[in-house]
């Protein structure tokens, strides 16, 4: 059963819906991410990479991104599911907890020839912003330089 579940909740995060609401694209000049309408982004003073958050209705996404490799890397937590894949220029990571609404949910790119990194997490979310957050992380986009 538990398994089930499970593949039922990676075939909702891989089909990149957006949480059934309305959408926006926040275009951030560094990398670009759909989420929904009532989300907001609001800047954080970084010295050396570019930091952020995302504003949701009742909590925040977290993020940073870093040329240089300074952006957090994946948490190594077993209470957390994990997908990893790999594409020509990133090992992308994204976790959610196995209890919803108890750990964090994230997104983790490292550049695979490069020391880039970038990620984008949240704690303890709620199962429907979990849900959203998760779909949101399938449309990032991160433009070639």
């Amino acid at each position: 059963m538990k398994k089930g579940v499970i593949l039922l909740f990676v075939a909702f995060i891989l089909s990149g819906a957006v949480g059934g609401t309305d959408v926006k694209e926040l275009d951030l000049t560094y990398f670009k991410i759909t989420v929904p309408t009532n989300w907001d982004y609001q800047k954080i003073q970084g010295l050396d990479s570019f930091l952020g958050q995302i504003l949701t209705a009742r909590s925040k996404l977290v993020f940073e991104f870093s040329e240089a490799g300074y952006a957090a890397g994946a948490p190594n937590d077993i209470n957390l599911n994990k997908i990893s894949q790999r594409t020509d220029r990133y090992i992308i990571t994204t976790m959610w907890p196995k209890q919803p609404g108890t750990g964090i949910t994230g997104i983790y790119f490292k550049g695979v020839n490069s020391p880039f990194s970038f990620c984008m997490w949240a704690k303890n979310l709620l199962i429907d912003e979990q849900e959203q957050a998760l779909a949101a992380f399938k449309t990032i986009t991160i433009p070639k330089k």
